[in-house]
Order: structure tokens, then sequence, then C-alpha cells
């Protein structure tokens, strides 16, 4: 279960970080005026890919970023923390020194372990309480926004820091479930650094091609 959501948080997270670079490329704060005007004229060039390509890493965002919010779903933050919740008595040092017991380095700084209890789950339950309305708006725009095109809509608005928010809340009930199971952390570099980076790059090449093709065009 947790494997297959950290998963989904990985590209989630990703897709946030691809789309808040795409939208700050062409800002002056961000990239300076020479290089967030060059970065426009890139954009207009190849609107046509661009335009399409940033439309899909945010509804890719929204949607799968409101799937951990389902409560019905064993697939989501209130099913990981349904399961914590039955199984509560065997998620505790002993039992994890058992049942790790052929994976010696899983062992390691095991006095460390802490086993865990109803108030860390009731933690996280009132995170998810105290962001309600976060949760209700970002699911009622999935819904009428983006996996339904309705006639008569309800007004969401929902920004960046709210996405923020929620996404800090799937990640600390991820990172927690499995430090209790596996006593690991995860590198989310990969997945936040690097694809700010290759969209930097990106548009880097493009800029240096126009310059390479404009060039070589003077040249005839």
């Amino acid at each position: 279960m947790n494997d297959h959501l950290k998963n989904r948080y990985l590209f989630t997270v990703a897709s946030h970080k691809i789309f808040m670079e795409l939208n700050s490329l062409r800002t002056t704060s961000h990239k300076g005026k020479i290089t967030a005007e060059n970065n426009v004229k890139v954009m207009i060039k190849y609107n046509s890919y661009f335009q399409p390509t940033k439309e899909g890493t945010r509804y890719f965002l929204l949607i799968e970023l409101a799937k951990f919010f389902e409560k019905d779903s064993q697939l989501s933050l209130y099913g990981i923390l349904g399961y914590m919740e039955k199984n509560i008595n065997v998620l505790g040092r002993k039992h994890y020194e058992e049942f790790h017991k052929d994976k010696t380095y899983l062992l390691t700084g095991i006095d460390t372990y802490e086993s865990l209890t109803q108030d860390d789950i009731l933690r996280f339950r009132r995170r998810l309480k105290a962001n309600r309305e976060k949760i209700i708006t970002l699911k009622g725009y999935r819904d009428q926004y983006i996996a339904h095109d309705d006639l008569k809509k309800k007004k969401y608005v929902i920004n960046s820091r709210d996405v923020s928010v929620l996404l800090k809340i799937v990640r600390d009930i991820i990172d927690f479930n499995e430090n209790k199971f596996e006593k690991a952390s995860t590198d989310y570099n990969n997945f936040e650094s690097v694809p700010v980076k290759n969209v930097g790059k990106l548009f880097k090449d493009l800029r240096e091609y126009d310059k390479f093709r404009k060039e070589k065009w003077r040249s005839k």
C-alpha cells in the first residue's frame, strides 16, 4: 500500500515542481529581466507544445493529489491511517524486530525505534480535519472543472499555497508510515530539484538552438 502511494506522491510532487517552474520562468523576479524575456519568446514560439504541457501537468497534479484524500479508498491517507489504527498492536518494536529478523540492515539503530501510538494517528487526523476546507475545494475543483465539465459550476479557488500544504500532509504521513515499517526515508531529489533543472535545461537548449539557427541563416 505505502509503496503505491509513495510512487504516486513522487510523480505528483514532480508535476507540481514542473508546473511551478514553467510559471516562474517568465518572471523577472526569479530569472532576471533578460532571461525571463527570452523564456517568454521560447514559450510563444513553441506555444502549441508548452500550453498543453503546462495544463497537462496542472491537471495531473490536482487529480492525483485529490486521490490521497478520498475517505472511502484504501489507497488514500485515510486508508493508511485506518490500517495503522487496526494494526496498532503489531506496529511496535518487538514485532518490527521479528518481521525484519533476516534483514539486519533494517535493525541498525533499533534502540531509537518508537512504537506507533494512538496519539500519532490522532495527530495526523487533526491535520486532515484542520485542512478540511482545502480538501473540499481541491476535490470540488477536480470534479467540476477537470474530471467533468459541468455547465453549472460552483466557484472553487485553489492556490499554490494550499496545494503545498496538502502535499506536505501527504508526504508526512507516507514518510511516517514508511519509517514505522522499514525505519527508512526517501530521497526526493530526483522528483523535486531534478525536474526543475531539466525544465531549465530544456529552455536553455531551445534558446541556444534558436540562436544557432539564426546564425546559420545569416551565414547563407
